[in-house]
């Protein structure tokens, strides 16, 4: 697995998703069009180049090229057809973890392989896809941390540990509980949502080029996150679903945001947010604000790749890109470390949140967030004091 996960920090938190969104229009033509896949001249250009660009020391050009061409033949093993960069999600996945008492457990051997994934891509991906892969792991049974394998080292913990070290707003579901928040709220948020662009420093961040395209690219996130929410509903009920291929790529590659504000559009997204809320206010446990976004992301794994849609595929791993790069924007990460960046990071956990608090979306209780400290360390099982 030697730089798998530097591979896929390239692939799903440093391409631009503007560039991605714009791709979207090449399967106008009834082609199948660009997609994250090893027979894709141009995707394999982009993430080579970035690659080099950033990891200078490991490769070059022509070796990373190589390099992917290895992992998509190691990724075979599970999905026979040629399969796109997500079911390298399923490969790690089979490495790094084990399926225990409906869990998931962490090979001992892999630990610190996990945890440079964890520092590179949104940690709840690679949950997902092994979960799917597992029908008897329930994700309910899965903490918040994975826990090891190690016997050993699990008997010794179980005499019980204090944790001495905690910071009230990043030792909790801070991250999950921001991106319910952003999920949630309506897509006619725009002053709180540019307010929040502006505070995170997202476009000095390269997530966009200026406010309002980020804005745009936050709403179709929020749309794709609805749209994979039906995909599945039609999926498991041989349902029919809403919007066609041209609607889609209508939508995805619009250059205003004025087009979910026609009514067919608008109803339909206030519909299936009215859905998603009530998943959120019918479950009580905390858990569920990392617990709901791992189901849908289990259940996509599960179904896209029957659907055998290279154009269904590239709109996920989009999606997947997405989540990585907005996750980041609450965590205090290995690149440019230092007290400015820790004050932002601090400082930006609780914009979405208050902002839920007082919406009519409101699934965030004001001392949820303090509670979910606690839960995260007292589920674990070992942390007693």
């Amino acid at each position: 697995m030697k730089n798998s996960d530097r591979l896929l920090r390239i692939v799903y938190k440093e391409i631009d998703l503007e560039l991605l969104f714009d791709n979207i229009a090449s399967h106008k033509s009834g082609k199948e069009g660009f997609s994250f896949s090893v027979s894709d001249d141009e995707f394999i250009k982009i993430v080579a180049t970035k690659y080099t660009k950033i990891y200078p020391n490991d490769y070059s050009f022509e070796e990373v090229k190589n390099l992917f061409k290895v992992y998509f033949s190691y990724c075979k093993s599970i999905n026979k057809e040629e399969p796109d960069m997500y079911n390298l999600f399923f490969y790690c996945a089979n490495r790094i973890f084990i399926a225990r008492n409906k869990s998931i457990l962490v090979r001992f051997e892999n630990l610190l392989d996990w945890d440079g994934f964890c520092n590179k891509i949104d940690a709840n991906i690679m949950i997902s896809a092994f979960t799917a892969l597992n029908d008897n792991v329930d994700p309910f049974t899965v903490g918040a941390v994975i826990k090891h394998d190690n016997n050993i080292l699990n008997c010794i913990m179980k005499n019980g540990a204090a944790d001495n070290h905690m910071h009230l707003k990043a030792s909790g579901y801070s991250s999950e509980m921001n991106w319910a928040s952003l999920i949630l709220c309506s897509f006619r948020e725009d002053k709180q949502l540019i307010r929040f662009i502006i505070n995170s420093d997202m476009i000095n961040n390269n997530f966009a080029r200026n406010e309002h395209v980020a804005l745009l690219i936050i709403k179709k996130l929020k749309f794709l996150r609805l749209f994979f929410e039906e995909f599945c509903d039609c999926k498991e009920r041989d349902g029919r679903m809403f919007f066609s291929k041209n609607e889609l790529i209508f939508l995805l590659t619009a250059n205003s945001d004025y087009v979910f504000e026609q009514n067919k559009y608008r109803e339909w997204i206030e519909k299936r947010l009215e859905k998603l809320l009530s998943q959120y206010l019918a479950e009580k446990d905390i858990a569920k604000f990392f617990i709901i976004e791992r189901r849908f992301l289990t259940r996509v794994f599960k179904y896209l790749p029957k659907s055998k849609s290279k154009f269904l595929d590239l709109l996920f791993n989009i999606y997947l890109a997405g989540i990585s790069q907005i996750r980041f924007l609450f965590v205090q990460d290995n690149v440019g470390m230092g007290f400015k960046k820790f004050k932002l990071r601090e400082d930006i956990k609780e914009e979405l949140l208050e902002f839920n608090m007082n919406s009519s979306h409101k699934v965030i209780d004001d001392k949820e967030l303090l509670k979910s400290v606690f839960d995260r360390s007292y589920r674990s099982g070992i942390v007693h004091y």
